[in-house]
């Protein structure tokens, strides 16, 4: 009877032994919890960089191939030249039926040129650096034809212009008359481009549009060279042009400024027909004036 007794005494202090060390052990395992995810959460917010205050610090973009995959997929500019398409010459694709070009005139001074690809790729068009317009229904009272430039390495790069699959796009160019007395080009009138050499062969007036398509020579003292050159004008003809007002008045059709300009400009074009010109601008009298 006292061993039961002191058996049964036993098993009870055992059971509230346990009964006090569980809900200890069961604490210290969620302290020790806490301590840790607190720790880590320490860890990760000092490796995480400041994003702002005065001791922000800043990302180092991308290097390698990221980078590179960030610049490749970086949308072109439009007309800009890609080496992964073909490369075309206007003229020539304009034959092959690849291209269709026209040129819609604002007057005798400038037009746009519309560049439409027929094909179902990009292409990259080699435009001309001088080039003629004539008006496509010229024998139904068509106006004057025309001389311009697309600025060789002025458009596109390279005078390249890179034009989408079954799209057209337009270009503004510079142009000056090339048939003195014939009506002035309006918009309502369509030209067909063609090479100058097919419009005339009269030396320097490819010169000539090429200068003015590079923007190294003003229009109009372009389009007096442009009508002595071609139009067998001479330069008192030239001087003796007028503007006659509904008044009766009348008044020079050009400056003194822009026939000086102009005797300028025939020299330099004339003397370069066998190459490219290569001043880079005739300032007018008046700029050199103002300059000094």
């Amino acid at each position: 009877m006292i061993l039961n007794h002191w058996t049964r005494g036993r098993s009870s202090a055992k059971s509230s032994l346990a009964a006090v060390l569980v809900p200890i052990v069961v604490m210290a395992a969620i302290t020790c919890g806490a301590l840790t995810a607190s720790a880590a959460r320490r860890a990760k917010s000092a490796a995480k960089p400041e994003t702002t205050g005065t001791n922000a610090t800043v990302k180092t973009p991308p290097t390698g191939t990221t980078s590179a995959k960030a610049a490749k997929a970086r949308p072109r500019k439009i007309g800009a030249f890609n080496p992964a398409d073909e490369t075309v010459e206007l003229f020539k694709a304009v034959e092959n039926g690849d291209l269709k070009v026209k040129l819609i005139p604002k007057d005798s001074t400038q037009g746009r040129v519309f560049i439409q690809n027929k094909t179902k790729k990009p292409l990259n068009v080699k435009l001309p650096e001088a080039f003629a317009a004539v008006p496509i229904l010229a024998q139904m009272g068509g106006g004057q034809g025309m001389g311009g430039g697309m600025g060789g390495g002025g458009m596109g790069g390279g005078g390249m212009f890179n034009v989408p699959a079954e799209k057209e796009v337009n270009l503004k160019v510079a142009c000056m008359c090339l048939e003195h007395g014939k009506p002035e080009p309006r918009a309502a009138m369509t030209y067909k481009l063609v090479p100058i050499e097919e419009f005339t062969d009269k030396p320097g007036v490819k010169q000539l549009c090429t200068m003015l398509g590079n923007g190294q020579i003003p229009q109009r003292a372009a389009q007096v060279a442009a009508w002595h050159l071609n139009n067998d004008m001479s330069w008192n003809e030239l001087a003796a042009k007028k503007i006659v007002q509904l008044s009766g008045d009348s008044e020079p059709y050009f400056t003194d400024e822009e026939l000086a300009t102009a005797v300028s400009i025939v020299s330099a074009a004339t003397s370069k027909v066998e190459e490219k010109p290569a001043i880079e601008k005739i300032p007018s009298p008046g700029e050199t004036a103002r300059g000094e």
